[in-house]
């Protein structure tokens, strides 16, 4: 029938047009625009991970210095201590001389009484002498209790001293683990960016050729219907291939989405104690700050529906706002991110979508009519 049709177009008018080519590659032309505005957002979105990144960076090498500082104070106080502690020995032994001079004085002035008439003022002046030495005496064993006390004192600061210095440890190792993981993933956007620039230029290459086969077609004699086959079939070939190129640019993107958030959540919750106490129930507001965040950073990344997932983890968890934990968010956020990939990713026969749903939505979601948008 084509063929007729186009044997009809050259005798009545002299030239023919090729049925459905201009708007196949006027399609072409609209995928490689979207895959150029996808570079423009995987660009953007590499330089907000090298922001935060740099961020890291800065946060890691800040709390190294706290911890040197918090190291040689720890090293001052220890020191600190060892000098008290012979202080009090030094202190202890003076007691003990002073014990036995008041020892022997008593002794002297037990014989000097035998001689009272002769030695009266010499045995006062001794017995001021014995006061005055039991008052230091006193004053020595009270300095001695506050030292001990002060020692004491010390021994606790130093052991809490210690153990921030662990937590500070950890959290640099945590810091350190999770810069890692996006220096990572943005090596992997970058390559993605090179991949989409490379399919812009072959799709460019192949709209090129397709404008000079069309040319070329309209100063040609007419072809058979066998060729117009070959001809749109290997148009529908290359069509069907690109949209599987996007689809899967697509499908990374949103595996990078969960994988970002995952490396990102211990500097958007640092300091909070559930970072500290993942399995503990988190309670009020600190719940509603972590579902707002996942929302933010995941959800309307793939125009999930947060209700939707509130609902979700209910479900998967069975327990209310109050008793969910940090570790149970981190899980489920995975699982259901998941399921909705494999529902984006999947034919219709299996309960998907199709590349013709997302051709229809411009490869964006938020173009998605709302029955075709994943639902748990």
């Amino acid at each position: 029938v084509i063929g007729s049709m186009v044997v009809a177009g050259v005798f009545a008018g002299g030239f023919f047009q090729i049925p459905g080519l201009n708007k196949q590659i006027d399609d072409l032309e609209s995928q490689v625009n979207r895959l150029e505005n996808s570079v423009v957002d995987l660009n953007d979105q590499v330089d907000e991970l090298e922001t935060v990144i740099g961020g890291l960076n800065n946060t890691v090498a800040n709390l190294t210095s706290q911890v040197d500082i918090l190291q040689e104070v720890n090293d001052n106080l220890n020191e600190t201590n060892q000098q008290l502690n012979e202080t009090v020995e030094t202190l202890t032994i003076e007691n003990q001389n002073l014990n036995e001079t008041v020892t022997s004085l008593n002794v002297e002035n037990q014989k000097l009484n035998d001689t009272v008439e002769v030695l009266n003022e010499q045995n006062q002046e001794l017995n001021d002498t014995v006061n005055t030495l039991k008052v230091q005496n006193q004053q020595l064993n009270d300095s001695v209790t506050e030292l001990e006390y002060i020692n004491d004192n010390l021994t606790t600061t130093s052991q809490l001293l210690e153990g921030e210095v662990i937590i500070l440890n950890n959290r640099v190792e945590d810091l350190n683990i999770a810069n890692a993981a996006l220096e990572q993933t943005n090596e992997e956007l970058n390559e993605n960016i090179q991949g989409l620039e490379t399919e812009i230029f072959e799709l460019e290459a192949q709209i090129d050729q397709l404008e000079s086969i069309l040319l070329a077609l309209n100063d040609s004699i007419p072809i058979n219907s066998t060729e117009w086959d070959d001809l749109l079939k290997a148009l529908n070939e290359t069509v069907s291939t690109n949209r599987q190129l996007v689809l899967t640019n697509l499908e990374l993107y949103y595996d990078g989405v969960n994988q970002a958030w995952v490396c990102q959540y211990a500097t958007d919750f640092a300091g909070e104690p559930f970072l500290e106490t993942p399995n503990e129930p988190m309670g009020q507001p600190a719940y509603d700050n972590v579902i707002a965040n996942v929302n933010t950073n995941v959800l309307l990344e793939m125009c999930l529906d947060v209700i939707n997932y509130k609902l979700y983890v209910e479900f998967e968890t069975g327990k209310d706002e109050l008793q969910v934990n940090f570790n149970e968010i981190r899980s489920t956020v995975a699982r259901y991110t998941q399921d909705a990939i494999n529902y984006y990713f999947k034919e219709a026969n299996e309960g998907g979508l199709t590349p013709i749903d997302w051709a229809k939505a411009g490869y964006e979601c938020q173009n998605l009519p709302p029955e075709k948008r994943y639902i748990w």
